[in-house]
């Protein structure tokens, strides 16, 4: 991204016709901490707003903090970005409803903008609220997302929508559930190796109303953005990340302007593309949500607040952790060996994609595996 700036910084942006890699922009911008602005915020560029987000003498923590600090402050310095206003910015966080949420409104002419909806942060809360998307629509956030785009939608004529991960898929569910008054004026809709939707909304004709302006991307060997019901018609992006890493857009290829691509997923984001849909064909939604739940709950017990503080909460409270496990009831430790066994099913059913081999066609592991 910071190779697009400065070779294509200096360009205009034409409200008619951004491209993809703007949007990408966009989508990282929304994770600055733009809850440090005062509220109401005036409107105000980038590079107002920075020294507000990014005091000088408060370092930025963590690598990916960091590039985006870098990001904010390079996009704001181009003549591309630097006329771009930030308009507005909501964030919600509630763990007793389990909703983390943040979306900011870029204004880039009178009568365009841009909403771009943030990804899952760090918190367990906000995980939690992306589990529960595999049994539950609409998750709070997603709600949120609905409303935020329509209040957008009162300000602006023209909208564009984008998102990075969970912010991906807020920008096409909300999208799919505006009224059609609305998606008429919706330019396009940006989901950067973001999760799918479920299943009523990815069939319906409010979907299908979309469709056409959907413009998804993942990495070669994407995990995030090959949950659920996906977007059929995406564009593979060469990455320098390894595993997860993947997911981190900071290491996509980007040349002449433009998203390096490749002609499909590499052999493991294949291979994980079909586990996790067999998987998931393979359970119901109780099911999903007793392992999600169990799982959290046990999470819960450390009393962690972020990812980073689970493994100390787990040191820290290592005999209650025990005990949650123990308590779990007998019913939903059934459910939980069955899915276990629907996992291993589901990876060895596609283990000939993974090493390059035809179809080795499904592996009963129920017959060698037990729990």
């Amino acid at each position: 991204m910071f190779g697009y700036l400065d070779t294509q910084g200096h360009n205009p942006m034409n409200a008619f016709a951004l491209k993809p890699v703007d949007l990408l922009i966009f989508s990282m911008l929304a994770y600055c901490p733009m809850e440090l602005l005062p509220n109401p915020s005036p409107m105000q560029t980038l590079a107002q707003a920075a020294p507000l987000l990014y005091p000088g003498d408060i370092p930025v923590e963590g690598e990916m903090n960091q590039n985006r600090c870098q990001l904010w402050h390079v996009a704001s310095a181009t003549s591309r970005f630097a006329p771009v206003m930030l308009r507005a910015f909501e964030s919600h966080f509630a763990p007793a409803d389990e909703k983390q949420f943040a979306a900011a409104l870029f204004q880039i002419d009178p009568t365009t903008a841009v909403v771009a909806f943030r990804g899952t942060d760090s918190t367990v809360v906000g995980w939690k609220e992306d589990f529960n998307m595999a049994f539950e629509a609409p998750v709070p956030a997603q709600t949120d997302a609905v409303a935020f785009l329509i209040g957008a939608a009162m300000l602006y004529p023209r909208l564009y929508v984008c998102g990075h991960s969970k912010g991906g898929n807020l920008a096409v569910y909300a999208s799919a559930h505006v009224p059609p008054a609305i998606q008429a004026r919706l330019m396009e809709v940006y989901s950067f190796d973001g999760p799918g939707v479920d299943d009523d909304t990815f069939s319906s004709l409010e979907y299908a109303a979309i469709s056409q302006r959907i413009r998804s991307y993942v990495p070669e060997s994407s995990v995030v953005g090959m949950l659920l019901n996906y977007h059929e018609d995406y564009v593979v992006i060469e990455s320098d990340g390894t595993g997860l890493l993947q997911h981190n857009p900071f290491l996509w290829h980007i040349e002449d302007g433009r998203f390096v691509p490749r002609e499909q997923l590499t052999a493991s984001g294949i291979f994980t593309d079909r586990t996790l849909h067999d998987f998931l064909a393979a359970c119901d939604k109780t099911e999903r949500q007793v392992v999600v739940n169990t799982i959290f709950d046990i999470i819960a017990v450390t009393e962690a607040r972020t990812l980073k503080e689970i493994p100390g909460g787990i040191l820290r409270h290592f005999s209650e952790v025990l005990e949650a496990i123990r308590n779990v009831p007998e019913k939903d430790r059934a459910i939980l060996g069955k899915v276990a066994k629907t996992l291993l099913q589901a990876g060895g059913s596609n283990l000939g994609l993974l090493l390059g081999l035809e179809d080795i066609g499904p592996l009963d592991w129920r017959d060698n595996f037990s729990l």
